[in-house]
């Protein structure tokens, strides 16, 4: 078995002011695991401190902006085990941003 080494989320800059966020998991729908969520914190701390950036657009493909919760990811997990995973710092990241985000679905 070999890893993807597709990154999930995807950065651009369609202008030097502008940052594009893509989340890249066609073949699960752009359904948002650990990863997707830790790799979106990461990006959105990082660019909410960059004073070049003006505003965050984030997108999904041409498919699918994204499915929701990743159900098979979950499905591993007992409840003390999600609860214990504190995925509420990852949200906790988006909505700290200090820029303008625009979900383009």
């Amino acid at each position: 078995m070999s890893a993807d080494p597709s990154p999930v989320v995807l950065l651009e800059f369609p202008a030097a002011d502008i940052a594009l966020l893509r989340l890249n998991r066609p073949q699960a729908r752009n359904a948002l695991n650990d990863e997707v969520r830790q790799r979106l914190a990461s990006h959105f701390q990082t660019l909410g401190a960059d004073p070049a950036i003006r505003v965050i657009v984030l997108t999904g493909d041409s498919r699918c902006f994204a499915a929701g919760a990743d159900l098979r990811d979950l499905s591993t997990s007992t409840a003390i085990g999600l609860y214990g995973r504190h995925g509420e710092r990852y949200w906790e990241a988006i909505a700290r941003c200090p820029k303008p985000v625009i979900a383009a679905v």
